[in-house]
């Protein structure tokens, strides 16, 4: 899947980038739908009101201008200039108001078959006002029943006009009712549909945040279960599966590959302990062959001193058991030797084991500042969630000031904060999983310390082990020394017998040193036993 082979930065920046876009979506939508409604307000304004004010201004100059100046004319009222200014006045504005409404589209049937009666009516009501405007200039002094003839015909002529007028007026509100029904219509269907893409954007970020959770909290799980299983447990037969292709995953593969060189270590070692108390054993009996072989030539100094005669023959077994001691002592050298070989290479197979955990204790502590530095993302996430609600509430706040007019971008708003509210959440979230990772990898930091410190002991107790087997080695270089004193006394004794008290003496010495460096080399064996024991114990605490 492409998602997982996308890094946790580049999640985490998904995760916080998309709300965004979703709010300019939503806001872009918002913006569009008040559009429409604000072009479909004027050409409400401009195709209906605006002609119903026409068709009121031709009503109220036939009624008011016409009308009225014919009877404040025929009263006296009024002179003759001032009423044929009047029906004048009213002629232009008939007219020009006339012209202005039928620039405007004019669709309907009924509508036109109005205008076209209209314009028939027009005819004979201009006439009457043009008759009325010829008495007028006629007419010389007072106006006062000077104009009664004229009563009948206006009346006759403009009334009919007026009252198509009136039909006119009627049927642009009955269109202007439609249209502002219309209008509503469309809000509700805009309000309707910006609703739905609310609940479809909220849901799929939800989804998506989800399974971004998810996708860091598994493979964390993963490693720490079996970290813990490392700590409690000991078991380095552990492989934790990798998901994805993201830091985590590359964590893993290391944790994967550390735990592999860690289980070849700890198998080496255990085969080097194995070894190592072999070559004790064997060098426990060597030097129990040597004390033997000591105790033996003691016995024939004792002898020599209780019976002269036999000088000769004690002098050659002597010899020999100064051969064999130190046939024996090479021996015991050539084993020490080994066994110091063997300790030298679990000195070096601990301080690799040193390294590798001092290894993954820093991959750790670089998941742990990568937790940090995504917990300081998430506080920028929290923050920019935090101004959107704010800016949302401000919206609504002005939205609430516009009335009727901003109530639809008060509920785009409201939604809008809904949504900054639910980011905040969701933030919130994703910050407790990376405190809990952080708490999870300063556990691991310290297991991968108390494993350190365990290697490191094992490597000073493998080292002690190697001192001890130095000490033996010069205990037996001791032996050996002492042997070819042995064998040169036994010479001088055969040489020279009148010196053979000197020899004995000597011989005697020789013999003590003897045991004492084989009751050293007894208790170095069996140190090196017991040592190879604790180690083979530490060993075998891990899961191989």
């Amino acid at each position: 899947m492409l998602l997982s082979s996308l890094s946790i930065r580049s999640k985490l920046l998904l995760l916080s980038i998309l709300p965004i876009v979703a709010l300019i979506f939503m806001v872009t939508n918002s913006m569009v739908a008040l559009k429409d409604a604000n072009d479909g307000m004027d050409k409400v304004y401009k195709d209906r009101i605006i002609p119903i004010q026409k068709l009121k201004l031709i009503a109220d100059d036939y009624a008011v201008l016409v009308i009225d100046t014919a009877n404040k004319a025929n009263s006296g009222l009024i002179s003759a200039t001032d009423a044929l200014s009047n029906i004048n006045s009213a002629a232009r504005n008939i007219q020009e108001n006339w012209r202005s409404y039928l620039e405007v589209d004019h669709p309907n049937s009924d509508e036109k078959r109005l205008i076209k009666e209209a314009e028939q009516l027009f005819k004979p009501a201009n006439q009457s006002i043009a008759e009325f405007s010829a008495a007028l200039r006629n007419i010389q002094g007072s106006t006062a029943n000077k104009l009664q003839a004229f009563d009948g015909p206006l009346y006759e002529t403009i009334d009919p006009i007026s009252e198509k007028i009136t039909e006119l007026f009627n049927l642009q509100t009955t269109y202007t009712h439609a249209s502002i029904e219309e209008l509503h219509d469309r809000y509700n269907s805009e309000k309707i549909t910006t609703g739905v893409l609310i609940v479809i954007l909220i849901s799929a970020m939800a989804v998506f945040a989800f399974w971004v959770y998810r996708s860091i909290r598994e493979p964390l799980d993963n490693l720490k279960n079996a970290m813990e299983s490392v700590r409690d447990n000991s078991d380095l037969t552990q492989t934790v599966p990798v998901l994805g292709k993201d830091e985590l995953a590359s964590i893993t593969e290391s944790f994967n590959h550390m735990i592999a060189q860690m289980r070849q270590v700890v198998t080496q070692i255990n085969t080097s302990s194995k070894q190592l108390s072999n070559s004790a054993i064997e060098l426990n009996g060597v030097s129990a062959n040597a004390q033997a072989s000591i105790n033996y030539q003691n016995q024939e100094v004792e002898q020599v001193a209780a019976a002269m005669n036999e000088m000769a023959a004690t002098v050659t077994e002597v010899a020999k058991s100064a051969e064999l001691a130190d046939q024996a002592a090479q021996d015991t050298l050539h084993q020490a030797m080994e066994g110091n070989t063997i300790v030298a290479s679990a000195v070096s197979a601990t301080n690799e084991l040193i390294n590798e955990v001092q290894k993954v204790s820093d991959k750790i502590l670089s998941v742990e500042t990568d937790s940090t530095n995504i917990g300081s993302i998430i506080e920028v996430i929290q923050g920019i969630a935090e101004q959107t609600n704010l800016l949302a509430l401000n919206a609504a706040i002005e939205a609430a000031r516009a009335g009727d007019q901003g109530r639809g971008f008060a509920v785009v708003a409201d939604e809008v904060r809904t949504l900054a509210q639910r980011t905040q959440q969701s933030t919130a979230e994703i910050q407790q999983a990376i405190e809990r990772l952080q708490v999870g990898t300063k556990a691991a930091v310290q297991a991968m310390e108390q494993s350190r410190q365990r290697a490191e002991a094992t490597g000073e107790q493998a080292t002690s082990a190697g001192d001890a087997l130095n000490s033996i080695q010069q205990a037996v270089s001791s032996i050996t020394d002492m042997n070819s004193q042995i064998a040169s006394a036994s010479e001088e004794q055969s040489a020279v017998a009148e010196d053979i008290n000197q020899s004995l003496v000597s011989i005697n010495d020789a013999s003590n040193s003897s045991a004492t460096g084989t009751e050293q080399i007894l208790a170095s064996s069996s140190e090196l036993s017991r040592l190879a024991g604790d180690l083979d114990t530490l060993v075998k605490r891990f899961k191989v």
